[in-house]
């Protein structure tokens, strides 16, 4: 069980970071809207996992 937790946060972090990657505003990333819609989730929730707030 500890492995299977170790191997989801593994999992989590590298999500975030090419999610981090994809979105970067300063190298003509891509948009966050079109980013949520494909991942099946909310703007808020992409925002959120960028630790970015959306005001």
């Amino acid at each position: 069980m500890v492995d299977l937790h170790r191997q989801v946060e593994r999992a989590e972090a590298e999500y975030r970071e090419a999610l981090a990657a994809v979105v970067d505003p300063d190298r003509d990333g891509v948009p966050i809207a079109y980013m949520a819609r494909e991942l099946g989730l909310e703007r808020k929730t992409v925002y959120r996992h960028l630790g970015r707030s959306m005001t």
